[in-house]
Parts: C-alpha cells; structure tokens; sequence
C-alpha cells in the first residue's frame, strides 16, 4: 500500500539524519510491526475499509477487493470512496449507513440476485485516543448463513406439519376408501337398472367423474401424509446409473405420448450411493412430473428433458434440466414450501416431498431457473463412504441451460 512506502521513506529520511539512544532499531521495529498488522488484515476472511471522519479511504485490505471486485491495487491515503467502490447500489448503501451515525449498524446486499449472493455490511466507529476519527467497514460473504437460515426454515415448516394432528388426514381419507368402494358397486349395478342406454350412460359418466375426484383428493391426502410422516430412509448401496435407468424406465411411456425428449448424459465410471429405494424413486417421479408440467405450459413443440449424472469432489450430481416455462424469480426461494404451487391442479407438496427425501438422504438440491428458457434441479449426494462430506455445490446457468 501507498501509506506503508510513505511510511517507509519517512522513517528513512530520519534514519539517515540521527541514529541515538537506539533510535534506529525502534524505527525498524515500528516499520516491522505495521507490515505484520497489514499482514494480518490482508489475511482476514472479511473485507475491511477504514475511512476517516471526512469520509475518505485510508486503507483497504484484500478481502474487500474480492468480495467487492476491486482492482487489487495501492490507494492514496484521503481517496475518495467512490473512486473505490464503482458499484452504485453498493455506494448508495455506505452512504446511507454513514448518515445514519449510528455507532454500529448492519445492512444485507444482494450482490448476485440470479445465484443469490449476499454481502453484510457492518459499520464500526474508528478511535484513536477515545476519540472518533472516522469509520471502519467491515464486509462479509452472508451467502452461505442465508442458506442455512433457508434451511432452517424448511425444516421448521416441516416439524409445524409433523405438529399437525395426523389424524385428520386419516379422517379424510377412510371415508374417501369408503365412497370409492360404493361407487364401484354402484358402477356393477347399472348394468342391470331398468333404464335407457343413454340414461345409464349419463349416470356411468356420472360415477366416473365422482371416482376421478375421489383419486385426486386420496392424492393430496396421501401426499400431505408423506410430507409430515416422520421417517427414516432405509439406506442401501446401489449403483446410481443401473437404478436411475430402471425409474426412467417406467417414466418413458408417459414422456413418449406427450413427445418430450429424453436425453441421458451419464458418468463412465460406475458411482455407488446409499439410498432408500423407494423413498429416492418417488423424488425423482415428482421431479420429471414437474419438467413435463413447466414443458407442456410453455407450449414447446421441441418439449426435453436432460438426465445428468456426474461425480465432483466425493459426490454425485443428479441433475435434472428441462427446456420449460422456467421459474419467476421472485417464486425461485418459495418452490420447496407445503402447499405453494402455480398450478391449477396438484396438492402443491411434490417439491417438498423431494426436499425431504433428499435432506434424509444427506444431500442436497439446488435449483437454477431463467423464465422462458427452463430449470435444472440439481441433487447431491455423498458418494458411498464419504457422507460427511461438506457439500458446496452450486449449478452455474451456463452450465444448466447450454444447448446439447
């Protein structure tokens, strides 16, 4: 930095004048002492930028020129701020911070609003001899503590619905077996009403649209059972693509009649994952039925679906990506919550169900959506021995939604 050279060439100048009572060895040992305190703030995680009372940078350290994309380059003491930060809204918010003279105060910023990336911005005064100079600010990367705080979030929605009293699902549900059990008598007792082919037609149309709206309320029961039941996955080790292939197998027929593509991009080497069969099959059925909705809603002729499975640093990414409707940004953080959906059928539960069964996996599920041009649902999961991994994986856009 420009203060240490000055710094430097001033304790020199008074070196090469005196040289008493040790003077020379104290000013290397304060010329020491500054460049490990540089040392150490270049070396903190946090962004630091130190201003005095007329809002001028006094120094910034390395941190900062990451997180805010500044050019890591020497600042002349008393430069001014905006010469620094070229962000507008970043700017705006140091200023309103500073106005506000508040003696500490916090302010999120979403950097990145497609990934979601969030700066804290803490503001401290600076003191020397008890007496405020100026400011010091202090910038972090809050995006990981957003996450888990989302997290956090979804795992409370689900212990407030394991707080629900089951048995009002189970209250709904044995009379619906009930009615579609007399629907069906009465389905063998047309045959032999005293009445018109016609009439018995009507009636037969009738029971059947009764016995559909029967089906689908059982449906949403039934999901609303799963999403709140607690329970534990029973793991067992398979290899992921053989597994992957026999679910798509019973998928295919339906992508067929509506003409959807189906294409699958798979990793050579064989991967071994521990999972509940039955519980990981019906995340992957909701997430393929959640393609086929968003490609049927945008109308696409050239309807596709792309299964990747791929291995990076000790786990498995599933990916599912669809050349759908997309997602609006402002759904994208509400898509795993009960009951939300944008459609005008479903229970609104199947993504919740697939967060589940993949939390109880010990993985986990990105999503990254541009409106129009589809999504791609990413799941991880911990390669067979190393389930304590720390999973860090975030689909980038250009990788989800390239051509091929």
């Amino acid at each position: 930095m420009q203060i240490g050279k000055k710094f430097s060439k001033v304790s020199l100048s008074i070196i090469e004048k005196i040289d008493l009572l040790g003077l020379r060895k104290m000013f290397h040992e304060l010329e020491e002492d500054y460049s490990d305190m540089m040392l150490i703030f270049d070396s903190l995680g946090e962004g630091i930028i130190a201003m005095n009372n007329k809002n001028k940078v006094l120094f910034y350290n390395k941190a900062c020129c990451s997180l805010l994309g500044i050019p890591l380059s020497e600042t002349n003491k008393n430069t001014a701020i905006e010469d620094i930060v070229k962000n507008k809204e970043i700017l705006d918010l140091i200023y309103k911070m500073l106005k506000k003279n508040d003696r500490i105060n916090q302010e999120d910023f979403i950097l990145n609003k497609e990934n979601m990336q969030c700066l804290n911005f803490s503001l401290q005064p600076l003191v020397n001899e008890y007496k405020i100079v100026g400011n010091i600010l202090i910038i972090k990367d809050a995006t990981f503590e957003r996450e888990a705080i989302s997290t956090e979030k979804h795992l409370g929605n689900m212990q407030t619905f394991r707080a629900l009293t089951g048995e009002l699902a189970h209250e709904i549900k044995n009379p619906l077996g009930s009615l579609s059990i007399h629907i069906q008598l009465l389905q063998q007792e047309i045959k032999d009403l005293n009445c018109s082919s016609l009439q018995r037609e009507d009636i037969t149309l009738s029971l059947n649209t009764i016995n559909d709206e029967i089906t689908r309320l059982n449906k949403i029961v039934t999901d609303f059972l799963d999403s709140v039941r607690p329970s534990k996955a029973v793991l067992h080790p398979v290899n992921f693509q053989n597994y992957l292939n026999k679910v798509l197998d019973f998928i295919k027929p339906e992508l067929e009649r509506k003409n959807i593509k189906l294409e699958c991009i798979y990793e050579d080497t064989p991967l071994i994952v521990s999972i509940d069969e039955n519980v990981f099959r019906q995340a992957v059925i909701n997430l393929i039925e959640n393609s086929i909705a968003a490609i049927i809603e945008a109308n696409r002729d050239d309807g596709k679906i792309c299964i990747s499975i791929s291995e990076k640093g000790g786990y498995v990414i599933f990916e599912i990506r669809d050349n759908g409707n997309g997602i609006p940004p402002e759904n994208k953080n509400k898509i795993f919550e009960p009951y939300f959906t944008t459609k005008s059928y479903g229970s609104g539960l199947g993504l919740m169900i697939v967060y589940k069964a993949v939390k109880e996996h010990m993985g986990d599920i990105k999503v990254a959506s541009m409106e129009g041009k589809g999504t791609a649902f990413s799941i991880i999961l911990p390669i067979l021995g190393d389930e304590n991994r720390l999973i860090s994986y975030t689909p980038e856009k250009k990788d989800v939604f390239q051509e091929g």
